[in-house]
């Protein structure tokens, strides 16, 4: 049982609330005119203005046919309304992202997304956001639902070229809810001292403060990559290459930061091990997608090959699983590191010549030491590296070392500088130290380790006569 306040302590509450979510009054009319079924033109918005201005300022009572819209457009209950907020009983049917992701209901999903606060933004008491609770309940249909229709992407289908876009730092997700500025600060004064300045003027500037919507949430995906990793174990679990390839499941952002023109590799990646047990345990579809060698632009806009970064574990853990499949495994990864090999030995053998043309008083095939020294010269942009997970070392030092990390990238990288337009190449190249008990498959691991080892022990050499 509870008080029912009078027509001015309802109206001055229900302004309060009108105010706090709509900002303006006609916004709130033509929602309450959209939501009653109504035409939300001029005509019709100012008549319900005059009827709201009337309630507000308690010359009128609001209406019982008006209590269903007022309460789901504020999300109030009608004992809040009625008694003016003294009696405040929560809303069992209010939505939330857990209740979303849980839910089937295509109709209710797109219902959420058009909610005037962009509800699917919000971070929730737990902590926990819209995909957290996707992968929680392993809700693909709503995850495809989002992505098929715009309103997240955790890649950026658009971009060709993510080491021009960001520098290789982010596949660039993103959202196109936009959300109100319903809780914007008028002005931050900041007041500082310009010491460049002879009278150390004080200066000062004014920054308005709003709510960023999805920015934080865009700022969690960005800085952890496990949002994309646990979305492609869903696509994984539902045998879909489409979702597959636009979440650029083979990628890692490494790939993107690599080029022959800077060897360097800034970032250590992170090694999912539920992903990999999916990949093992998957159709050979997926199989063959996560398998096949693929292209990486760099920022020069050259197109690098690669293979899957993590396909040495996934040959340890296919032998295990699959062994089926692992034949066309190694296979691949032998024809990768082939390729390489004579990309590799074509650039090294063209430098020389390039650089035995700066000599035309000499004849290169005859003088011993200026043919070693071209060699050396050719060599010296030539990079084998390992890059692992706790360290990033040389190849000569791994291959001594008694103890290897579980995850390690062997990077190869050559760029001929003597040239122009400057050619090269930069790529992984795949070694393993799997046993199995098929001479079949142990006969292709060895032909597998010799041909990483060729690479490894390339030398330049003169191709002119």
């Amino acid at each position: 049982m509870f008080h029912i306040a009078d027509n001015k302590e309802i109206g001055s509450y229900l302004d309060k609330l009108i105010i706090q979510k709509y900002t303006y009054y006609s916004h709130f009319c033509r929602s309450y005119l959209e939501a009653d079924g109504k035409t939300a033109d001029n005509v019709e918005v100012r008549n319900m203005s005059r009827r709201l201005s009337g309630i507000i300022h308690g010359h009128k009572t609001i209406q019982l046919y008006d209590l269903p819209i007022f309460t789901k457009l504020l999300d109030v209950t009608c004992e809040d309304i009625l008694s003016a907020g003294k009696k405040a009983l929560p809303v069992t049917n209010r939505l939330t992202n857990y209740m979303i992701a849980a839910s089937k209901d295509a109709t209710l999903w797109e219902q959420y997304m058009h909610t005037d606060e962009s509800l699917i933004l919000n971070y929730d008491e737990y902590g926990k956001n819209i995909l957290d609770y996707i992968i929680k309940f392993k809700n693909y249909d709503l995850f495809r639902y989002l992505i098929d229709h715009h309103y997240i992407w955790l890649v950026d289908e658009a971009c060709d070229n993510f080491a021009r876009k960001n520098g290789g730092f982010s596949f660039a997700p993103g959202t196109s809810i936009k959300r109100r500025d319903l809780y914007t600060q008028e002005f931050l004064h900041v007041e500082f001292r310009d010491f460049h300045e002879d009278d150390h003027s004080r200066h000062t500037f004014s920054a308005r403060v709003a709510e960023t919507g999805f920015d934080n949430m865009i700022n969690d995906v960005v800085k952890n990559d496990s949002y994309r990793r646990n979305s492609i174990i869903l696509a994984i679990e539902n045998d879909d290459i489409d979702m597959l390839t636009r979440l650029r499941a083979r990628e890692v952002l490494l790939l993107h930061q690599a080029n022959y023109y800077v060897n360097t590799f800034l970032d250590e990646q992170p090694y999912d091990k539920a992903m990999l047990e999916h990949i093992a345990n998957a159709s050979w579809q997926v199989l063959d997608y996560f398998t096949e060698e693929f292209e990486v632009p760099d920022a020069f806009g050259n197109n690098n090959p690669f293979m899957f970064p993590y396909i040495e574990i996934l040959i340890q853990l296919l032998a295990k699983k699959n062994i089926d499949y692992l034949e066309t495994v190694i296979t691949r990864a032998i024809k990768h590191n082939e390729n390489a090999y004579d990309k590799l030995k074509e650039l090294l053998d063209k430098s020389i010549d390039f650089l035995g043309d700066s000599y035309p008083q000499l004849e290169l095939t005859k003088d011993i030491n200026l043919r070693e020294k071209l060699m050396r010269d050719a060599a010296q942009n030539l990079s084998i590296k390992t890059v692992s997970n706790s360290s990033k070392q040389s190849i000569k030092n791994v291959s001594n070392s008694s103890k290897q990390s579980l995850i390690e990238w062997h990077i190869v990288s050559f760029r001929m500088i003597y040239r122009n337009p400057y050619d090269g190449i930069v790529t992984n190249i795949i070694r393993t130290d799997c046993e199995t008990s098929s001479p079949r498959i142990t006969k292709l691991l060895n032909e597998l380790n010799a041909s990483y080892e060729r690479i490894c022990a390339i030398k330049p050499q003169s191709t002119e006569k």
